[in-house]
């Protein structure tokens, strides 16, 4: 079967991703997870396989038609950002907030990008490491900034950057000494969301008021005892997707600091892919190399 196959790098994922509807995305993710939907496929007819390298995926679409090549990494980094931003539209306190994105490279671009266009309550954003030019918005998106009265900052160290914060993004990657983030520093009832792609530390977990986590039907683990000295429980984990199906869900932890721990949902890395690859489309994103799509091992492979 013939087929155009485009190739879009991060940069093109970037540009793709400030113009998709993301937290509609993610939203539907959650509530397919929650129902225990057969198909967690957001968009049927599309499927994500491995590429002709391990570094990226191939998505079929059948749906828009054709198949589009991309980054493996960016893309599972940019579904964490997606439902960061959802989380913190829902949780946040209804004020005007400020945030702070730890980690560097595309990760933090694409966490930044979707907090800028998706949650409006936010005043300021910092951005630490503060060197290096990876991670910093585009043109376009620091306009968008500016337009919104929303400040970009790149503090020079880490506590600075955290003092009074309402919330703290822990981008994918991150080194684990960043992840240990000191509660009272930041502002009352802070959000602190886990995106590195690691477990949250101890401290962290017995520390926060609450826990919520994008796994459709969390387990709580079962604590130790300790002997010799009392130990606060760490709280038993709640599902994102069932909190968003309360009204007001952000109201319930008001003045508690919250701990979103994310896992990844089935069907948003596809549904973004898809989503993706039709605005790389209409806006000529990417490479297209035209050929016939074959096969490797019984794997889609795109045309050399």
């Amino acid at each position: 079967m013939g087929y155009a196959t485009v190739e879009i790098d991060e940069r093109d994922c970037l540009v793709a991703f400030g113009d998709a509807d993301l937290v509609a995305l993610a939203s539907e993710a959650l509530r397919r997870s929650v129902l225990g939907a057969e198909s967690p496929d957001l968009r049927r007819g599309s499927t994500l396989t491995p590429a002709d390298r391990p570094d990226r995926v191939m998505l079929q679409d059948e749906r828009v038609g054709g198949v589009c090549v991309m980054p493996r990494t960016v893309l599972r980094s940019l579904a964490v950002a997606a439902l960061t931003a959802l989380a913190a539209r829902e949780l946040l306190a209804a004020r005007v907030a400020t945030a702070t994105i730890i980690g560097s490279g595309a990760p933090v671009a694409g966490v930044l990008t979707a907090l800028v266009n998706h949650v409006v309550n936010l005043g300021e954003v910092a951005l630490w490491p503060g060197e290096g030019e990876q991670g910093w918005p585009t043109p376009k998106l620091a306009a968008h900034a500016a337009e919104r009265g929303l400040m970009l900052s790149r503090p020079v160290e880490l506590d600075r950057a955290l003092l009074g914060t309402d919330l703290v993004v822990l981008a994918p990657g991150v080194e684990a000494v960043h992840r240990q983030v000191d509660l009272g520093m930041l502002a009352r009832g802070a959000v602190v969301v886990n995106a590195s792609g690691e477990a949250p530390t101890e401290e962290l977990t017995r520390a926060v008021g609450h826990v919520i986590t994008d796994v459709p039907r969390p387990v709580a683990v079962a604590e130790p005892v300790r002997a010799g000295r009392a130990s606060r429980p760490a709280p038993g984990p709640v599902a994102l997707g069932e909190l968003l199906r309360r009204p007001r869900a952000g109201w319930e932890f008001a003045g508690e600091s919250v701990l979103v721990d994310l896992q990844g949902v089935p069907g948003l890395e596809v549904a973004l892919a898809s989503r993706l690859y039709e605005i790389a489309l209409v806006r000529g994103l990417g490479v297209v190399r035209h050929g016939l799509l074959g096969s490797e091992r019984g794997q889609l492979c795109a045309p050399k």
